[in-house]
């Protein structure tokens, strides 16, 4: 008895599955006509009997497709036909969403009018209008608002209806919120970042405007401690830091890893931010060695005139002549040593910092920094300049006297760090070959560590007859200074 009843059921599937094809295939160009606005074709295929809410791959409708579309005869048909304007698709949105998204105010009206739901939320708890705040469709958003939609709604992450507003930089959008209740200083439960600080943050630069004037908080700062001044400097959108400041952002606040708006301008390479800063940051020290450590020699220049101290290291302890120094730049080291950067003070540090430039190391020792002087490591710039490959500064080192015999405090030579550099250029080098998309800058900074193991090679072949005594046994013998390298 199982055997005839099983060959009926397989017997009625065969014979169902051209039947489930064809009207797999029929839904497929229900979903073609929709997306192309075809309705003639459409309504040959429901009238034929194809369902209008069949669904598509990710439960996607064809009222989906046509509304998005704003192919209003299209959706009128499908939702006379009995489309479901409340369906939903694999992340929750209906087709509200979808029109939201696309700005289709007139498709919106239709599915509103047709029963959609103003506030159905996605698998991220955020709907219509959210999505219409977020791409800045204004008169979609002024619908939803009039329909009832919830203002003060906000999703999953706690980011609120106002923040996808202040992000799409929409001053229409963020007045419609304000005007029928939404809170404005309201931040996310991740982030903690405010409308203002979103807005900042992008140089949406009228919404900043249209926030401040509603009573946003100024200096309310996020999870990272940044300020929407901050963040906008961070950013480098200048006018919104001015408008900030115009309001009475402070400009000393710093952010949890105690950096000011100022000098994430400067380290961001952000001058013209910087430029609107310079002349209000109140913390000169740490400003000064973030302006020398940019290589920025005329923020130097001015804070110098504010009144900065040209030996006041940093909270971290360090000085401007160093960071300097380190920048490359000597025009910045000019201005400090022109400003009362005394060498005796830090010229060690100063010029092993410098030493891939031979133009900063001879200016060095030209304001009576000596060849060998040395870090807090021991290191000298001679030592510095053969790691960094930098024949041209090791060659004149060695003509004003440099100690070819010298070892830093962990004792070791010269051919130690060329080894050590070498091994960290292979270390880089295997990392960035395994590296699946790599952009500009790693490029930039891979070429520059290949040409450093050039000069490296270069020095290692004209260094060899320096002998490579052990640690504890004291200076070899070397050939005289000057004698030129073998």
């Amino acid at each position: 008895m199982r055997r005839p009843a099983l060959a009926l059921v397989v017997a009625s599937l065969l014979a169902s599955a051209p039947r489930a094809v064809a009207a797999a295939e029929d839904a497929w160009g229900l979903f073609v006509a929709a997306r192309d606005g075809d309705a003639a074709k459409a309504k040959a295929l429901l009238d034929a009997g194809t369902r209008p809410d069949a669904p598509h791959a990710g439960a996607y409708s064809a009222l989906m497709f046509a509304a998005e579309g704003g192919h209003l005869e299209v959706v009128r048909l499908l939702l006379a036909r009995g489309a479901d304007p409340r369906h939903v698709d694999h992340n929750g949105d209906t087709a509200l969403h979808w029109v939201a998204r696309a700005g289709r105010l007139e498709a919106a009206r239709l599915l509103l009018d047709a029963g959609a739901a103003v506030d159905a939320l996605d698998r991220a708890d955020a709907g219509p209008l959210a999505a219409a705040a977020r791409y800045g469709h204004v008169e979609v958003a002024r619908l939803l608002v009039e329909r009832g939609a919830d203002v003060a709604r906000r999703d999953h992450t706690g980011t609120p209806v106002m923040a996808a507003a202040a992000l799409a930089g929409s001053a229409a959008i963020l007045d419609l919120l304000i005007a029928r209740g939404a809170p404005v200083d309201v931040a996310d439960k991740i982030l903690r970042q405010t409308p203002l600080l979103v807005a900042a943050q992008f140089g949406r630069t009228d919404a900043v405007a249209r926030l401040l004037a509603a009573g946003a908080g100024v200096d309310r700062p996020d999870a990272d401690g940044r300020t929407p001044l901050s963040a906008a400097a961070a950013a480098g959108h200048a006018e919104v830091v001015e408008r900030l400041l115009e309001r009475g952002a402070d400009p000393g606040r710093a952010d949890a890893a105690g950096r000011t708006a100022f000098e994430l301008a400067v380290a961001g390479g952000h001058a013209a931010a910087a430029d609107r800063l310079v002349g209000v940051t109140p913390h000169l020290p740490a400003a000064l060695v973030a302006a020398a450590g940019a290589g920025a020699d005329d923020l130097a220049r001015r804070l110098l005139a504010r009144g900065a101290d040209a030996n006041a290291a940093d909270p971290d302890g360090r000085a401007p002549l160093v960071a300097a120094a380190a920048s490359g730049s000597l025009a910045t080291v000019d201005v400090l040593l022109a400003g009362g950067a005394k060498v005796d003070r830090v010229g060690g540090p100063a010029i092993v910092a410098g030493a891939g430039s031979k133009a900063i190391v001879v200016r060095l020792v030209a304001a009576g920094v000596p060849v060998d002087a040395r870090d807090a490591d021991g290191a000298t710039a001679f030592l510095r300049a053969a790691s960094l490959g930098q024949a041209g500064v090791v060659d004149w080192l060695l003509a004003q006297g440099a100690d070819r015999t010298a070892r830093d405090a962990a004792g070791r030579d010269v051919f130690a760090w060329m080894d050590a550099a070498t091994a960290a250029k292979d270390a880089a080098l295997a990392a960035f070959t395994a590296k699946r998309s790599i952009d500009v800058a790693e490029q930039r900074r891979m070429q520059a560590l290949l040409l450093q193991e050039e000069g490296r090679q270069f020095l290692r072949r004209r260094l060899e007859g320096t002998a490579r005594p052990s640690a504890g046994a004291g200076a070899p013998d070397a050939p005289p200074k000057d004698a030129p390298p073998k």
